[in-house]
């Protein structure tokens, strides 16, 4: 037998949430075991529950950073921006992200009820995000739920019509932050 590196608490914790989040997506939130997430961890089911205390617990770990922190991440990144600098960054990184990640997106959808149970409303926390990343675009005080709307539609419209096309997910992020800006603007620019 070879030898084993130990990994540290942090990497050990990542590597099951990354096992798990893989059984997840194979047999859903309700069809997936803390046996089995310990199984394709290669670890045992006692050591899984040293490092989490449920497989509630290890779900929320892997899909609030996956959704929400990602999300936080580019805001943050696109602050020093124009706000049609900034939009288009935010759609650009959200729909590329959506595409190159749309099956997990969908396990957590369609595990939305299960999240709601555990008191996660992931819409509310992205929506949030998305109002205050706006919070700075031209966008008339009145029309800013519809953009918010729009922002969102486009986004989930990748979840079903994935584009892995760099050109043409930007050619739409153009397109789609010249509608927002140039028919919901006020006399702010």
């Amino acid at each position: 037998m070879g030898t084993r590196t130990r990994m540290t608490r942090e990497d050990r914790r990542k590597q099951i949430i990354e096992s798990a989040m893989n059984v997840f997506k194979e047999k859903g939130f309700k069809g997936t075991t803390t046996a089995e997430i310990a199984d394709s961890a290669e670890i045992t089911e006692v050591t899984l529950f040293r490092y989490f205390t449920s497989k509630q617990e290890i779900y929320l770990e892997g899909v609030r950073p996956f959704i929400v922190k990602t999300l936080e991440e580019v805001v943050e990144t696109s602050a020093g921006m124009t706000p049609r600098e900034r939009l288009q960054a935010i759609l650009l990184d959200r729909i590329t992200f959506i595409s190159e990640n749309y099956e997990t997106i969908k396990l957590i959808l369609n595990e939305s009820p299960e999240l709601s149970g555990m008191g996660v409303d992931l819409s509310s926390e992205i929506r949030r995000i998305i109002e205050k990343s706006i919070g700075q675009a031209p966008i008339r005080e009145d029309m800013r739920p519809m953009a918010v709307r729009m922002i969102m539609g486009s986004l989930l419209s990748f979840l079903y019509m994935p584009e892995q096309n760099a050109k043409s997910i930007r050619n739409y992020v153009y397109q789609i932050t010249d509608l927002l800006l140039e028919t919901m603007q006020g006399d702010r620019l």
